[in-house]
């Protein structure tokens, strides 16, 4: 995956993860890289200053846009499938479970078990995060982490987006 500012995430399963800045118009790469040891990573998350990647050890890093150095870590409760941003908050998604992070300094805010396998990216509105696992799509409230509502589907869930106020959710079948 390479980002529209040259980000790319290479997986080495026979050694360590490590992520390289590209120029996007000639994939010449720069001195910019970072590895943390995980061996493998999610898509990188770009902010105005920060990459956030997540990794298959369940940590989360921060890595500074300009330096390539580590702002901060922190541990979630497994391999991180995906990640999504809103409003100063970085989600993951980790097995079973949707965790909410200070982009700051990486203090977790809260998570909320699902009870299955989470197999979509977050998608996030001012209010709502909504995430699907196994056959269901969750709504989950960001300020009180509780759900909104839960609805089960045909089939395996495709990930939720959001246009004009209406929720999007695409099936494996049916």
């Amino acid at each position: 995956y390479i980002s529209s500012d040259g980000l790319r995430s290479r997986r080495n399963y026979d050694s360590t993860a490590t992520i390289y800045k590209l120029h996007p118009h000639n994939g010449s790469r720069t001195d910019w890289s970072h590895s943390s040891g995980d061996r493998e990573y999610t898509l990188p998350l770009i902010t105005d200053d920060t990459v956030y990647v997540g990794g298959s050890s369940g940590t989360l890093y921060a890595v500074d846009k300009t330096t390539a150095e580590a702002a901060w870590t922190s541990a979630t409760t497994g391999e991180i499938g995906s990640l999504g941003f809103a409003n100063g908050i970085v989600y993951a998604t980790s097995g079973e479970t949707v965790s909410a992070f200070n982009a700051d300094n990486g203090d977790e805010r809260w998570k909320h078990p699902l009870g299955r396998s989470i197999g979509t990216p977050p998608t996030i509105t001012d209010d709502t995060v909504y995430v699907g696992a196994g056959r269901t799509v969750h709504a989950i409230d960001i300020d009180t982490n509780t759900t909104e509502w839960s609805r089960s589907l045909e089939s395996g869930i495709y990930s939720p987006s959001i246009a004009n106020g209406t929720l999007y959710v695409g099936t494996r079948s049916g």
